[in-house]
């Protein structure tokens, strides 16, 4: 049987903006002139063993622009990140089985080192390294701009205008309230009436809508930073998991949340209209929401959004509310246990987020449920965005699934979900609580109604929550920071993330950050860190040192020389200041086998550990240079184990976000 993967040649930056000036500080990155080729520079930056490149992006104006003058540059500084989308994706067609994603997609996300805030610095560029052309949307004060590159063409930005959708609507579902004890008048005295989103739903929802402790099955990812090559008879198999990324990654982030993301037919028909049994482009526009969500989330609320499956659906095509959608996917997923289980990572979600094309009339999520396999349920609707025609329709969306997800990370909206309120827009009321001064650009956040009830709309909002830890002791808020773009209009919007991180930080071992290995195997000596002429051998982790040397290849020799049958994986660590190779080798089967003499081989093996049968195959520790494991004796089915009694975050109410008239 054949497999085959989509192909995603697009390549994404995502990064802030900032006018160009004489006295830039100095940061250490490159920076490109309008006339230098992105593509090239980044080539060359990894090519040359960089591992995180910096750059500064610089930019001319287009005749017509409004916030600079055609004679001035834009500078936009970038650093590479993680995506949201790797190799360790996979995805699905219509509940088929699952086929991992091949991609050589690539981000940058705004240089933290650069800028001391970002509320009104953020941008997502597309690099098609095939054609040659780097285009995509930049934000800067509240104004969206498209910038271009094309082969022998400088780099340019143009203005683009985009209001948000007049009808779109939010609702917010608390699972930890008892719907049958909701008051009828609401709140706020209003009534709840059939065209209110939260209404219908919990109707549907009240006959087991009843709140438990203890509803995720935990993955108990990197309980503690052990792995197959350690010291592992005595270790609970079910923690051998790095709870890390390697310590040389410049974007450590302290907790990780998974995402089962579905998408419906009509999104693979705009994007995918010639290809939608591999849907490569659905998927790298999924990739670029994500990771351009995950770049805030990962700045202000320490957590990767990390994206474990993509499942394409018509489970939802029936449904014209987005209460009705989600109803209709809290029914279908909902239980004890997660419904999906990765079978190359033994994974399962965290979250379960619904990415629709067609307009349900808004999106709508629980409130805090991170790793609630009964209620971690969200969708986003109307995403008609795409790599192919960047424009505000793409701002919206990924304004849209940050704002959604935000609600299961337990962040209510502003005007509702805290007190006192960091905002009052969704009361109408478009004048700051601070100093009465109407909304303007970039002064609301993205938990706010000020891009649909008030003038200005999309503009009014910055890519912030509204603040970030300065360190410290993070239940404290004076350990906060406001994001000094949306204040004073926003009042102490620090609280919203505060909250945020307060409820990912609570979730125990189901979000701690884990590295697995892929599963698609790799090229054979001089190019590559594994043998794989018959494709048997697959990577489990690799240094920057790669590609191996001549030496580096012994241990994987010794697999080809003598290969036996329990042997599951070898561990190369290459030591260049010592000019010395050390090998480490893990057997299945509970015991090293009789049969082995490790001093037979060039360069002797140093040690040996059993495998225990589950859990992934990584390595001792930083120094190491790769790790290679044998797909046949490789099982990475979890065991069963018990779990911890969750404990429910405090959260608001039911609430539901109203139109603009």
């Amino acid at each position: 049987m054949l497999l085959f993967w989509p192909k995603i040649s697009a390549l994404c930056l995502f990064a802030g903006l900032s006018l160009f000036t004489s006295a830039h500080s100095e940061h250490r990155r490159r920076r490109l002139t309008p006339n230098t080729s992105i593509i090239s520079a980044l080539k060359e930056q990894i090519a040359s063993g960089i591992e995180n490149p910096h750059f500064t992006l610089a930019a001319n104006l287009n005749d017509g622009g409004g916030l600079f003058a055609s004679n001035q540059q834009v500078e936009i500084d970038v650093v590479l990140t993680e995506p949201s989308v790797t190799q360790l994706t996979s995805y699905s067609i219509d509940g088929g089985a699952s086929t991992p994603v091949q991609t050589t997609t690539k981000y940058f996300v705004a240089d933290q080192s650069a800028n001391e805030t970002f509320s009104n610095f953020f941008s997502i560029l597309s690099i098609d390294e095939d054609k040659g052309v780097v285009s995509g949307l930049v934000q800067k004060d509240g104004k969206l701009f498209n910038l271009e590159q094309r082969p022998g063409k400088p780099t340019v930005v143009t203005e683009v205008n985009y209001d948000p959708p007049k009808d779109w609507k939010c609702g917010v579902l608390d699972p930890s309230v008892d719907t049958t004890a909701v008051d009828p008048t609401g709140s706020d005295g209003k009534g709840l009436t059939q065209e209110n989103l939260g209404q219908e739903h919990h109707r549907h929802l009240d006959d087991n809508h009843v709140h438990d402790d203890q509803h995720h099955t935990l993955n108990l990812r990197g309980m503690h930073q052990h792995d197959v090559f350690a010291e592992v008879r005595n270790i609970d198999p079910n923690i051998l998991r790095n709870r890390r990324r390697a310590s040389t990654n410049g974007n450590i982030w302290s907790y990780q949340v998974d995402l089962y993301i579905e998408v419906d037919e009509a999104l693979v028909n705009n994007h995918d209209p010639n290809d939608a049994v591999n849907m490569p482009n659905t998927i790298a526009y999924v990739s670029a929401l994500i990771t351009a969500a995950s770049s805030i989330y990962e700045r202000e609320v320490d957590t990767h959004l990390n994206v474990l499956h993509i499942a394409k659906t018509t489970l939802y095509d029936s449904q014209t509310l987005a209460a009705d959608a989600l109803d209709v996917m809290h029914n279908h997923y909902s239980s004890q246990s997660w419904h999906y289980v990765d079978p190359n990572t033994g994974e399962s979600p965290d979250l379960h987020h619904a990415i629709l094309y067609r307009g349900l009339n808004g999106g709508i999520a629980f409130l805090g449920t991170i790793c609630s396999s009964r209620w971690g349920y969200g969708v986003s609707s109307g995403i008609q965005g795409s790599l192919s025609q960047l424009g505000g329709e793409m701002f919206w969306d990924i304004m849209v699934v940050m704002h959604e997800i935000g609600h299961n990370f337990g962040a209510g909206h502003t005007h509702e979900g805290f007190s006192p309120k960091v905002d009052a827009c969704g009361n109408n009321q478009c004048r700051s609580l601070v100093n009465g001064q109407f909304v303007s650009a970039g002064d609301a956040t993205i938990m706010s109604y000020c891009d649909t009830h008030c003038p200005g709309g999309d503009s009014n909002v910055a890519f912030t929550f509204g603040g970030y830890s300065n360190g410290g002791d993070r239940s404290d808020i004076n350990n906060w920071i406001d994001n000094e773009g949306v204040v004073p209009f926003s009042y102490e919007p620090r609280r919203v993330p505060k909250v945020m991180y307060e409820h990912v930080s609570t979730r125990g071992t189901c979000v701690d950050p884990h590295n697995v290995p892929p599963v698609e195997g790799f090229t054979k000596f001089g190019q590559g860190f594994c043998l794989d002429a018959s494709n048997k051998w697959y990577s489990g982790f690799a240094s920057d040192d790669l590609p191996l040397s001549t030496t580096d290849t012994y241990c994987l020799e010794w697999c080809s020389q003598n290969l036996h049958n329990d042997l599951v994986a070898v561990e190369i660590n290459h030591d260049n200041q010592a000019a010395s190779t050390v090998c480490y080798c893990s057997f299945s089967g509970g015991t090293v086998p009789n049969n082995i003499n490790l001093s037979d081989y060039t360069p002797a093996a140093k040690g040996y550990v059993t495998y225990p049968g589950v859990g992934p195959i990584t390595s001792t520790d930083s120094t190491t240079t790769a790790v290679c494991y044998q797909n046949i004796n490789y099982n990475n089915t979890p065991k069963p184990t018990s779990f911890p009694t969750e404990k429910p975050t405090p959260k608001p109410t039911s609430k539901v976000r109203e139109t603009k008239s």
